[in-house]
């Protein structure tokens, strides 16, 4: 074989490969995938969501493969969500949330103002580390939204609590800096003993420096349509911006009504075993 025929191969077979790998990305992306959640309580149906595509095809994979079988909804928490996902929790006795460490399970988070925590979201849970500005999901984890139906004083609050944090999160930034050292060694003794009136002196004081930054910051709005869907459906909108939500349910709201009913003890471990059996169904 000549030198020039066994290139023309090797770049022929390169272009197939590359080809085909770009073929099976865009049937992940094109494909209408529901992933169908069986328990003892009835079966839930989920549509997952092509703007979180490294969110859905690890799901998908972890899917194909079996990962879930057999774990369990280890915990619900009344008015915010139910959880699955952690191998420990397959075994008796507290889930150790193992799977927050695995490298195999950690993902870039996919955030979309587009999808927010209504019911029924499905949603990857967080990293459990010690590093405040980490930003990474754990999808061997998922979390399904149970929520609750909010007003329009709701909103309001829940608006302002969004600006406060922001202003929290600048306040922190400022008190972060090596030239405030002793400022914030007085801002850590007052948060220690909660004295909260010196803590709002000191935070009082920091506002003139932080006040131009804090109006360059949008601090997102509950739109038109999030407001109607959080008080007809409800959810939780507290969550929004924090966590990936990467499909929603389409079918099985009496299961996820079911499940919520479940009665738990402790941090929201159920009474009753609750294990899952998750597939795929394709739909061209």
């Amino acid at each position: 074989m000549s030198h020039k025929t066994y290139l023309f191969r090797l770049i022929k077979s390169m272009i197939t490969w590359v080809f085909m790998f770009c073929l099976i990305q865009k049937s992940y992306a094109q494909e209408d995938t529901i992933v169908v959640i069986n328990t003892s309580k009835g079966i839930m149906k989920f549509k997952l969501f092509d703007d979180t595509p490294t969110h859905k095809r690890k799901f998908l994979d972890m899917v194909r493969t079996g990962y879930y079988d057999s774990l369990m909804f280890h915990r619900i928490i009344k008015d915010l969500m139910i959880q699955g996902g952690e191998p420990d929790a397959r075994f008796a006795g507290p889930a150790k949330a193992s799977s927050i460490e695995n490298p195999d399970c950690i993902l870039k988070q996919e955030i979309s103002s587009q999808r927010f925590h209504k019911r029924g979201a499905l949603a990857a849970v967080n990293q459990n580390d010690e590093r405040p500005n980490s930003k990474s999901s754990c999808i061997c984890q998922f979390f399904i939204v149970l929520g609750k139906r909010f007003s329009d004083k709701d909103f309001q609050s829940l608006e302002n609590r969004r600006e406060n944090q922001l202003k929290q999160k600048m306040i922190n930034v400022y008190l972060s800096m090596p030239e405030h050292k002793l400022l914030k060694d007085r801002y850590d003794a007052h948060l220690e003993a909660r004295n909260n009136d010196s803590l709002n002196t000191i935070r009082k004081t920091i506002m003139p420096f932080i006040e131009a930054d804090l109006k360059n910051e949008k601090i997102r709005k509950f739109t038109i349509e999030e407001k109607r869907i959080y008080a007809t459906l409800g959810g939780a909108p507290h969550l929004d911006g924090n966590y990936t939500v990467f499909g929603e349910l389409i079918e099985g709201w009496e299961t996820l009504d079911k499940i919520a009913a479940i009665e738990v003890v402790g941090n929201g471990k159920p009474k009753e075993e609750l294990r899952i059996q998750v597939y795929t169904e394709v739909v061209k």
